[in-house]
């Protein structure tokens, strides 16, 4: 029998397959029916539909299908090995109607595929129950799924002692090395790192996990991770990275069942916020999160088609964003995702896997909800309606052509300035380019002989309106890591001064083991010889007038007196420059501007505000378009540049005109 024959033909995209399967007890040989249902009918049976990761297609096991032998990948075989042995019964009655994405979809016809993509959403919600199948038990993974409903028992507890003392910390009875280390080899199973699992996961209204015969409900693994949060385990014990994914997926399980905030999940953001998460098919980046998005961005998108390649795919949705919400904001993701299609450099290249931070830009700003982002549930306040607080472009829509063979944008926008100055940037620890050089690049000549109304002078009301447009840039005009409330100046402006003078003083050297030191000296080391404005160093700029009483105060601080808190200075500017966070690069321009930049920035570099875009952007001159009056521009990224956020390009009246990135 042919896949052809073997799948019935569905007569509407609302009909699905589900499956009945059996195991002969003499024979041990698992057998199975497919049969086509009506998902909307009240005659469509209740289902179990299951969530699982992939895994190798090579190796596969045989099974029976309507008394044909029929491939099986290896990790479905398991999963049916324990269904048909009893091993779930629970959750899985027998002769239960299931649904199993490899078995009941026609894997090799791409039409079939794109149309039943569009109905797993709906199939997952309807599902009586669904199962997360882990793979096979070993050991460990037992050990490590009783210590789960461990970490559930100790929660009142562990809530108690983190209100009544504002810590969180781990207490002596689960402290044991053996129960974490196996609590990391099932949070490190690859279900948890899979694109397709994460909205199964979340849109199932009952769900059970499984790894072997051991089980937990969504809702007691919600709790334990919670439990695993307030312990606060450290590095030691369990490595970020092992249960990361895993709290990932609780944080957006609680905006989808908040009903303030489900209809906000953009699909940007559920693309960068997911994006260490694997997939086969770099098409399925986009598809497989479509089932958690908003209705606007499904329409964005259209229906899944597998007709169409990857770079397509990406480009089209650079187009559509574009179309939907008038705004360019979308090509600021080119500066994480790229590299891997040979895409124009202003279409993100979502099929990039990379680990990124949960507001990894300017753009996913929490004023406005087109791109957003995914902060806490319950620290969140309620923006909804608010101004977005950069606005580079002011009301200044978009004004686009696209070129016929989609590799060429061309944009109006307004040229504010060249990058001059650069500050030294932390190499990232995955071996990447960082930039140019990881110090100070000096300015040049020109920007050293400027004039002295734009230098550095020792007039107080001079100094102290450049160190505070220093201050802003340093955490992006920000109080909060979600972009929301704007950054105290003032409180910011004397920790800064604090930690240089300190830094100064000796008394934040390598041995000095405070978390203010830790944050801040490997950063100031890179960057205090930068010149601001040519006339000053970071590091002079910073030191207060030795005959003022602000440094007679100063003296008597120490190290402790530094506000470190999540949103102090120190942590906002960790925050804003470390590899592993929003990683931006100190500089100065040519006019004599502070800001920062995306860490591959280079000197003559093109600070820009296109229409339509929230932020400033950073360009790289190719070449002059022949004979049309326009250039031929790279994208490099967006940038924070002080006194442009906010519409000033555009009240200066500076000349608008047309940029074509590549």
């Amino acid at each position: 029998m042919t896949l052809v024959t073997l799948y019935e033909p569905l007569q509407d995209i609302e009909y699905f397959r589900l499956l009945r399967v059996s195991r002969d007890p003499t024979t041990g040989v698992i057998s199975g029916d497919l049969q086509n249902f009506l998902l909307s009918s009240r005659s469509c049976p209740r289902f179990i539909s299951f969530s699982y990761a992939w895994g190798s297609s090579t190796t596969t096991r045989t099974i029976k299908l309507h008394d044909h032998d029929v491939a099986v990948i290896e990790s479905v075989y398991r999963l049916l090995e324990v269904i048909c042995d009893g091993g779930a019964r629970d959750s899985v009655p027998p002769n239960a109607w299931l649904w199993i994405d490899s078995i009941c979809i026609n894997q090799a016809d791409w039409q079939e595929r794109g149309l039943q993509v569009s109905l797993m959403g709906k199939i997952y919600r309807q599902s009586r129950r669904t199962i997360v199948w882990l793979g096979e038990a070993t050991p460990e993974t037992d050990e490590g799924m009783d210590f789960m409903h461990e970490l559930v028992r100790e929660n009142t507890a562990l809530v108690q002692h983190s209100k009544e003392t504002g810590f969180r910390i781990i207490p002596d009875n689960l402290k044991d090395p053996d129960k974490w280390k196996a609590l990391a080899a099932v949070l490190e199973r690859p279900w948890w790192r899979r694109v397709w699992t994460l909205q199964e996961y979340i849109i199932a209204p009952h769900l059970d996990f499984y790894c072997g015969t051991k089980s937990i409900s969504r809702t007691r693994l919600r709790t334990a991770l919670y439990s695993l949060w307030l312990c606060k385990p450290g590095e030691k014990l369990i490595k970020d990275e092992s249960w990361n994914p895993a709290w990932t997926r609780r944080r957006l399980l609680q905006w989808f069942q908040h009903d303030d905030y489900w209809d906000k999940m953009g699909l940007l953001a559920l693309m960068a916020y997911s994006s260490g998460c694997a997939v086969t098919d770099p098409r399925d980046r986009v598809y497989g999160l479509l089932g958690l998005a908003r209705d606007l961005d499904i329409q964005m998108v259209g229906r899944p088609s597998y007709d169409h390649d990857a770079d397509t795919l990406y480009t089209n949705l650079v187009k559509s964003f574009v179309e939907s919400y008038q705004s360019l904001d979308i090509i600021c993701f080119a500066e994480l995702f790229n590299g891997g299609l040979g895409l124009p450099s202003w279409v993100p290249d979502w099929s990039t896997a990379k680990e990124v931070f949960v507001i990894p830009l300017m753009v996913s700003q929490s004023g406005k909800d087109h791109i957003g982002n995914f902060r806490p549930i319950m620290n969140r306040e309620d923006t909804a309606g608010s101004a977005p607080v950069y606005a580079a472009a002011a009301q200044e829509l978009p004004q686009i052509v696209f070129s016929e063979d989609g590799r060429r944008l061309t944009c109006k926008g307004i040229l504010i300035d060249h990058i001059d100055g650069l500050g030294g940037v932390e190499a990232p620890e995955d071996g990447g380019t960082a930039g140019s050089s990881d110090l100070v690049l000096q300015q040049s000549e020109a920007s050293a002989n400027l004039s002295e109304d734009k230098a550095t002078s020792d007039h107080d009301d001079d100094r102290l309106g450049l160190l505070d447009a220093l201050v802003r840039s340093l955490v992006l005009d920000r109080q909060d890591r979600y972009l929301s409330k704007s950054a105290p100046v003032d409180h910011f402006r004397q920790d800064l001064q604090q930690l240089v003078f300190l830094a100064a003083a000796e008394q934040g050297e390598d041995n000095d083991s405070s978390f203010a030191s830790r944050r801040f000296l490997p950063w100031y080391r890179r960057s205090k010889n930068l010149l601001i404005r040519g006339g000053v160093s970071l590091e002079e700029l910073c030191k207060p007038p030795s005959a003022s009483s602000l440094a007679d105060n100063m003296s008597a601080l120490s190290i402790a007196d530094i506000d470190v808190t999540e949103e102090g200075f120190v942590q906002r500017l960790h925050d804003t420059v470390v590899p592993k966070k929003m990683c931006r690069r100190l500089c100065t321009t040519k006019e004599g501007s502070v800001g920062m930049v995306p860490p591959q920035a280079r000197r003559e570099d093109a600070v820009c505000v296109l229409f339509g875009c929230s932020v400033p952007v950073l360009l790289r001159r190719c070449c002059e378009d022949g004979g049309s009056g326009a250039e031929d521009y790279r994208f490099v990224g967006e940038c924070y540049l002080d006194g442009f956020m906010k519409g000033e390009a555009l009240a200066r009246s500076a000349e608008a005109r047309d940029f074509v990135l590549r």
